[in-house]
């Protein structure tokens, strides 16, 4: 598996992923360190941990409101998988940072 080193905040993190996702990775760290910044100039804190966690909590509540707005379309199975694994890769950077 290839690792990759990603930037959220001002943390870095190895992580490894599958062949071919490097980019999708380092983009989705992208995503989730503006993020971050977004909620530490509205937070006026600087930790971390606490950040990343608001992070999560505010990217799991848009996921429980897609969800919830998904219905029971067999077309929305492809969204409602993409969403569960990007609700996964979040939760497991969270797992990482608490325990760095």
């Amino acid at each position: 598996m290839p690792a990759v080193n990603i930037q959220i905040g001002r943390r870095a993190f190895p992580l490894a992923c599958s062949e071919g996702q490097e980019a999708h990775l380092q983009q989705l760290a992208v995503e989730v360190s503006e993020r971050v910044e977004m909620l530490e100039g509205s937070m006026g804190s600087s930790n971390d941990t606490l950040l990343l966690v608001a992070s999560a909590l505010m990217m799991q509540d848009e996921i429980n409101d897609l969800r919830s707005r998904s219905g029971n379309d067999d077309s929305d199975d492809a969204i409602t998988e993409a969403i569960n694994a990007i609700a996964d890769y979040v939760e497991t950077i969270a797992e990482r940072i608490e325990k760095a």
